[in-house]
């Protein structure tokens, strides 16, 4: 592809093609475009090569032993290349360039770079190329190399910060649900309602049956005093000589008061009895019944209100 060329015809680096240069084997055709070498498909170190330096201009012409060993740097950098070792191929072509320096061998460094992968050298070695020789041969090639170089690159650099804007909006994302179930934690909870206990059908009436017969026990019992005490005048009675009426009357209202109070503690009791049935029968669903008792001249009963 590119040529090793000097003006010293005479030296022995050129003897090998003759008074106008040395050529590697795969030299192109004179005067025709070189053709860039495609780049390899197996990834690649970051850089094989170290950034291109340019050519000192007062650089003293080599010698015939420089002109040999860098002849020599040429031929194990074609080695090199031809087995696949392009970093050792790159560095072959440096060290020949530093003491041979020739733009071409830049396109050479530029070619095995790109088939290495390493797109930022190879830019950058065919840019140092086409600065040193705006005009060469293989300056087309480079041109389109490099543009190709520069949209890759580009489109690298672009995917590389989607890629991390992506990474950050994931990560900001990520913080904010954090922080959410962090204050979601830390709030107080409010406290779990508590139940009322539950109605029991049916307490109302027996507490109510229970209060109405003890009632009617007391009624009982103030009845019961009053018939020991119209007991009591009716046997004083049977021992007058002399009828007093004063003490028959209160006979009279002892025992009428007797019968009262016997009377209603009775019905109380019943009263009493009836309501706390009811109550343990009682369901949710049933009316509330209310029973109290009745007392008339001449009667004594209980009246009851409600649903059945």
């Amino acid at each position: 592809m590119i040529m090793l060329r000097t003006h010293l015809v005479s030296l022995v680096l050129l003897t090998a093609i003759g008074a106008t240069g040395v050529a590697r084997a795969d030299a192109p055709v004179p005067g025709e475009p070189a053709t860039p070498a495609a780049p390899a498909s197996p990834a690649a170190p970051a850089s094989i090569v170290p950034p291109p330096a340019p050519a000192d201009p007062a650089h003293p012409k080599p010698t015939p032993k420089q002109l040999a060993t860098a002849r020599k740097h040429f031929q194990d950098a074609e080695a090199a290349k031809a087995r696949g070792d392009n970093a050792a191929a790159a560095t072959a072509y440096l060290a020949a360039y530093a003491l041979f320096p020739e733009p071409e061998f830049f396109f050479d460094v530029a070619e095995v770079a790109r088939r290495a992968g390493d797109d930022a050298s190879a830019l950058a070695y065919y840019e140092s190329y086409l600065a040193l020789d705006p005009s060469g041969r293989g300056a087309a090639a480079a041109r389109t190399a490099a543009a190709e170089l520069h949209a890759a690159l580009d489109a690298a650099a672009a995917k590389r910060a989607a890629d991390e804007a992506a990474r950050r909006k994931a990560l900001a994302a990520a913080k904010a649900e954090a922080d959410v179930r962090a204050a979601a934690a830390l709030k107080p909870r409010p406290p779990a309602p508590v139940e009322a206990p539950a109605s029991r059908p049916g307490r109302g009436l027996r507490i109510a049956g229970l209060a109405s017969a003890g009632a009617g026990v007391v009624a009982l019992g103030v009845g019961i005093g009053f018939g020991v005490h119209a007991h009591s005048i009716s046997g004083e009675a049977a021992g007058w000589d002399t009828f007093d009426p004063v003490r028959y009357d209160q006979g009279k209202s002892a025992e009428r008061s007797m019968y009262i109070f016997t009377g209603v503690g009775a019905g109380l009791l019943v009263a009493g009895g009836v309501l706390y049935y009811l109550g343990h029968r009682h369901s949710a669903e049933a009316s509330a019944i209310t029973i109290a008792p009745t007392l008339g001249p001449a009667q004594l009963g209980l009246a009851a209100a409600g649903r059945f």
